[in-house]
């Protein structure tokens, strides 16, 4: 397979909108896609905000902003301007010929 061409895809469901049948499909509060290429070095710690990262004390430069997006692919901010991200499900998949994910 090719690193930068194949995506860790994941999307975080809230219990109430979740129909239970664990199907990708279902309805989401928010996804982001990762290439796979930035997990291939040893030395890699994933870090994702919700939000620019402006209220980042010790993680500046550390994490990556602005990688999760609402179902209609504007970028998440909750809708009381806070950074935390909260969600009762979530699921992975390899997302293959992935050309859209996010790198370091």
């Amino acid at each position: 397979y090719d690193p930068d061409n194949t995506c860790l895809a994941v999307r975080l469901y809230n219990e109430d909108d979740w129909d239970k049948d664990w199907e990708w499909d279902s309805p989401f509060i928010a996804e982001t896609k990762i290439q796979m290429s930035t997990f291939c070095d040893d030395e890699t710690v994933v870090c994702i905000n919700t939000t620019d990262g402006s209220f980042d004390t010790d993680e500046v430069k550390i994490c990556y902003n602005n990688w999760f997006v609402n179902p209609d692919g504007t970028s998440f901010y909750n809708d009381d301007g806070s950074e935390q991200l909260w969600f009762t499900h979530m699921i992975l998949q390899v997302e293959p010929n992935c050309s859209d994910g996010h790198t370091q």
